[in-house]
């Protein structure tokens, strides 16, 4: 689906009712309890997770003592993970696959597309302040136009070449950020390390005057690549979300 066509749905989830009271929860929650609010409702609701966790969400719950769920685990129980709060009859499915090979069958209401944003959306806008508009800039293998370094989608996103990383484009991913005006930056943990490392080799560190947070998902974050991305944006934290 093109790009821009995805923006636009997205923004029109974004005036869902089920996003804006998601979103205003979420800011009113503290930020330790959020992920373990968030994971007692699905055992709740969910019939997967109240059978496989059900026993463990009582006062005592720890969400380190949760066992990993992997893809293994959820094929062949696809429709387990539909909860009981959503009508199946409108819910539409997807398939995805990722680097294990292993095609999945997924199920989405628009309410639970309204959840899904929420969370990100709302640590976003803690670390970028207020309400008002943010700016994203999306490193995580996208391409803009041919030959371009950095293509604004809409006045809330730009996208930055995945595939031109390479030292002679430094400055160009920099003077980007800053043209741009980027409050945060949507990466692929190793995509922003190797932007990372160009810029700690030519200039050190770097202060952005608008770049307010990193936001990085969708891989594992190693630890010494987290490190380096902080010493390098200097100032600017980051949110290990997946």
């Amino acid at each position: 689906m093109n790009l821009r066509v995805k923006e636009i749905i997205r923004r029109g989830i974004h005036m869902l009712p089920a996003y804006r009271r998601e979103v205003k929860r979420l800011g009113d929650t503290p930020v330790p309890g959020r992920v373990e609010e968030q994971v007692k409702k699905y055992i709740s609701d969910v019939p997967y997770y109240r059978s496989r966790y059900g026993a463990m969400a009582g006062e005592d719950f720890e969400l380190s003592t949760l066992p990993l769920l992997t893809k293994a685990d959820i094929v062949g129980h696809e429709r387990e993970f539909i909860s009981d709060k959503v009508n199946k009859r409108l819910c539409r499915h997807a398939e995805t696959g990722g680097s294990s090979g292993m095609s999945l069958s997924l199920t989405y209401s628009l309410s639970a597309l309204a959840r899904k944003d929420a969370l990100p959306d709302s640590l976003i806008r803690r670390y970028c302040g207020g309400s008002g508009k943010i700016v994203v800039g999306m490193l995580r293998g996208v391409k803009p136009r041919a030959g371009e370094i950095a293509q604004k989608i809409n006045s809330r996103l730009v996208l930055l070449s995945s595939y031109a990383l390479l030292p002679e484009n430094v400055d160009a991913y920099v003077n980007a950020l800053v043209e741009h005006k980027v409050n945060c930056l949507h990466v692929y943990p190793s995509s922003v390390a190797i932007l990372a490392r160009l810029i700690k080799y030519k200039h050190g560190d770097i202060q952005l005057p608008h770049l307010k947070c990193i936001f990085a998902s969708s891989e594992v974050f190693d630890h010494e690549d987290k490190e380096l991305v902080s010493q390098v944006f200097k100032g600017v934290p980051v949110i290990d979300y997946y």
